[in-house]
């Protein structure tokens, strides 16, 4: 029998670095994106989780590989999700499904956005992050 799991996180938390890491491991197939309740437009490479009868373990059963460990990453989009919408979503994922959280402090998050679109931020002097970082 496969183990199943899923790597769980948020946008630029180091989820796909984990993936990627456990992909490459011998025994290890971990290569899909499924997103819950995503905001704006799907990145190509994405799954949206929103037919009522999807079934993350049966979909990881589907997955033709040789490898004894299958999973994949989730990407929850940061905003406020309901009780209704947690309750949904864990309908999905299954008992038998284990789960990798991966976390990153929101601060660090926003620095890496800024970081990405260009700006330089220094460490040791806080005169270059915005107002929220200081």
């Amino acid at each position: 029998m496969n183990l199943k799991f899923l790597v769980v996180g948020n946008m630029r938390c180091g989820a796909t670095l984990l993936q990627t890491v456990l992909d490459g491991c011998e025994g290890i197939f971990c290569e899909d994106e499924l997103r819950w309740l995503p905001k704006g437009k799907l990145a190509d490479y994405s799954i949206e989780l929103k037919c009522d009868s999807f079934s993350l373990s049966e979909y990881l059963d589907g997955i033709d590989s040789p490898d004894t460990s299958v999973g994949a990453k989730l990407l929850l989009d940061p905003q406020k999700y309901s009780e209704e919408e947690y309750s949904k979503l864990q309908k999905k994922i299954g008992p038998d499904i284990y789960i990798i959280h991966v976390q990153r402090n929101y601060r660090d998050v926003l620095k890496s956005i800024i970081q990405n679109r260009g700006y330089l931020i220094q460490s040791e002097n806080n005169q270059k992050l915005p107002k929220i970082l200081q």
